[in-house]
């Protein structure tokens, strides 16, 4: 039998024991919390320390690519972004989340998150800008652009997806996005009078009209006299058959033929409006047309099939965007009649951006 001083002793130096054990885990604890980005990008989040947050949480996803917490690293870091202020940045994030983890736990937070920040750009609402300029989806330069809204071309689906994303990620971030729509066919300029065709912008439209943009803007959606594809070309022959051995023949044709394309134009803009409005009621339009519409307009309707009537029936709301020179300006704001000066008129600007005028 051992004397009791040493199960004493013992039982002192085993509670010592597991006590320095305890620390030791501590301490050991302690050292990884310190070794560990991720630990150290939730704690600076915790305190309120965004910048450092997302300082950790970016070396977290650049020193282990493969880590199965990799997921965690881009949540904080898109929220770290978000408490800063960087919306467009946590977007990003929170849109690289989404893709690469659909299945995380944390995924519908993720998403609601993304979503109010899109709708938070979707819903500002401010005056038409003073100046427009053209940039491209892979520019550089938006930033710099405070002064001006941005539009940028999007000229099909494999550009349109491309673009998105930036389109979207610059919204969200403050910049004022508007996105031209080019010419739907190879012409230059769209038959209104091809169903398919009208079709095809239509969609066009409605998919740009999701982004959290501001604006739409459009162009050749007239049809000049001169153009031809199979559609215009049969509703002509369909015409100058039922108008053959009338009186004024040929000028008759010139003219019906004239309306009928004036109106036909204005019938898909007036698609186009309501297929942009199913989607995003707010955004608007800025649609460019000829000097001649306002200097001369019965010349752009029998040339062009372009009646500013009819065009601006179809799209009451729109900032009318003439293609004119500088030095017009002026000429053009005198040309406007009373009942017309409380029009917004833009000058479309040979780099292919916008001034208003009015």
């Amino acid at each position: 039998m051992k004397p009791r001083r040493w199960i004493g002793r013992r039982r002192i130096m085993g509670g010592v024991a597991r006590a320095c054990g305890v620390w030791a885990l501590l301490l050991l604890g302690s050292a990884s919390a310190a070794d560990d980005p991720l630990q150290r990008a939730r704690d600076a989040l915790e305190r309120g320390d965004a910048a450092g947050a997302a300082a950790a949480a970016s070396a977290a996803i650049l020193s282990a690519p493969g880590d199965a917490r990799l997921a965690d690293a881009q949540r904080v870091l898109g929220l770290a972004y978000e408490r800063a202020g960087s919306r467009g940045a946590a977007w990003e994030q929170y849109r690289l989340f989404l893709r690469n983890f659909p299945a995380h736990p944390a995924r519908d937070d993720v998403a609601d998150r993304a979503d109010r920040l899109v709708q938070r750009a979707r819903d500002r609402v401010m005056p038409p800008p003073a100046r427009w300029r053209a940039v491209s989806a892979r520019d550089d330069r938006w930033a710099s652009f405070d002064d001006a809204a941005v539009v940028v071309t999007v000229k099909g689906s494999d550009d349109a997806e491309r673009a998105g994303s930036r389109l979207t990620r610059e919204a969200v971030d403050g910049a004022r996005v508007w996105v031209r729509l080019a010419p739907a066919e190879p012409t230059g300029a769209l038959d209104p009078f091809d169903e398919e065709a009208v079709a095809r912008v239509e969609r066009r439209v409605r998919d740009a009209a999701a982004w959290p943009i501001e604006g739409l803007v459009v162009e050749g959606v007239t049809l000049g006299e001169h153009a031809s594809s199979p559609a215009a070309d049969r509703a002509y022959a369909d015409l100058a058959r039922d108008i053959a051995g009338l009186p004024a023949g040929r000028d008759r044709l010139i003219w019906t033929w004239a309306g009928m394309r004036a109106r036909a134009s204005a019938g898909a803009l007036r698609r186009f409006v309501a297929a942009a409005k199913t989607v995003n009621p707010r955004v608007k339009w800025a649609i460019r047309i000829s000097a001649d519409v306002v200097f001369h307009p019965e010349l752009a309707v029998r040339e062009l099939g372009a009646d500013w009537a009819e065009l601006r029936a179809a799209a009451p709301d729109a900032i009318w965007a003439i293609d004119a020179s500088e030095r017009m300006g002026p000429r053009l704001a005198a040309a406007l009649t009373e009942t017309e000066a409380r029009l917004p008129l833009a000058r479309w600007t040979a780099d292919g951006g916008m001034v208003l005028l009015k």
